[in-house]
């Protein structure tokens, strides 16, 4: 009988991806490192949220059973510092195809940005750019847009919580955006540039904070190797938005196993809802909802690892 398969630790790296990688170079890097760490060649890693590869900044990767965390992480909302440059145009909407100037551009005021911005805050109808990884007849936007063809994409409704003009120099712009899911930044530079009677490019984009996870606490992916792996990955609840709540070794036990347990609100301060429960030495046990009685019932759980 073959032994069963060894059960990493469950647990979230926050990454600075460099501008020129793409997202999945840096999930390669996470796996080639636990597989290195003897966590099995079936290891589950996967990235919440994808940067494009003339991206840099946070990227969240999820490890183990902590990849069934990826959709909670991608609904917290993003930070971006973007750059943009007015008067040319792309059809990438950005510096992948060569910029070319518009004709006879017209003079642009930062009094007029400011002023243009806030009708594209809070929810809105945003149009994909041709060059993304929306799905056409089965086949990517941006294969079809390379090949030449037309393609025309439909609105989707994107949340923008707030906009801040950084900087302006009569071509160059740079924006700080604070958004949810499924927003595209160039496309903002489109309309934005469309309101304004003149096209533009996306020239930088830095990613700065998802939720809880931001820069400052990020790292370089050369810095993750399978000696340093084990020692780099964690679970904090909090920064997921999650209240979190301790158990005894009982109660982690039933938690565990999908049983309901019942938790004290003393030990989970807040109101109903989802909350996270960690053991009493701290490791994470499940993500579950918290019910007004008291009960907590497991949604994503967390077994110990045997590695």
């Amino acid at each position: 009988m073959k032994p069963p398969p060894p059960i990493p630790p469950a647990g979230l790296l926050v990454l600075d991806k460099p501008a020129g990688a793409s997202s999945r170079d840096a999930v390669n890097v996470v796996q080639r490192a636990a597989r290195g760490a003897g966590w099995g060649r079936r290891v589950k890693v996967g990235h919440a949220g994808t940067l494009d590869p003339i991206a840099s900044g946070v990227l969240v990767v999820c490890v183990g059973k902590a990849t069934r965390l990826i959709e909670r992480v991608q609904a917290l909302p993003k930070t971006y510092e973007a750059g943009f440059r007015l008067h040319v145009s792309s059809p990438s909407l950005d510096v992948e195809a060569d910029p070319v100037p518009v004709p006879d551009p017209p003079t642009v005021t930062r009094e007029q940005i400011e002023a243009a911005l806030p009708r594209f805050l809070g929810e809105i109808d945003q149009t994909p750019p041709a060059f993304s990884a929306v799905k056409v007849g089965g086949r990517r936007a941006y294969d079809l847009a390379r090949q030449g063809e037309e393609v025309e994409l439909e609105p989707k409704r994107v949340r923008v919580d707030r906009l801040e003009v950084l900087s302006f120099d009569g071509e160059r712009l740079a924006l700080r955006i604070v958004c949810g899911s499924g927003f595209y930044v160039r496309s903002l530079g489109r309309d934005l540039a469309a309101a304004l009677g003149t096209e533009a490019v996306m020239e930088t984009l830095i990613r700065t904070r998802i939720g809880g996870f931001d820069l400052e606490g990020a790292l370089e992916p050369t810095a993750v190797t399978e000696e340093t792996l084990p020692g780099l990955l964690g679970l904090r609840f909090d920064r997921l938005g999650l209240p979190t709540a301790t158990c005894d070794d009982d109660q982690a036990i039933d938690l565990r196993a999908g049983r309901y347990a019942q938790l004290s609100f003393e030990a989970a301060p807040g109101e109903p809802g989802d909350c996270g429960v960690r053991d009493a030495a701290g490791k994470p046990v499940c993500v579950g909802v918290r019910d007004p009685d008291g009960t907590l019932r497991p949604r994503t759980t967390f077994p110990l690892p045997t590695v």
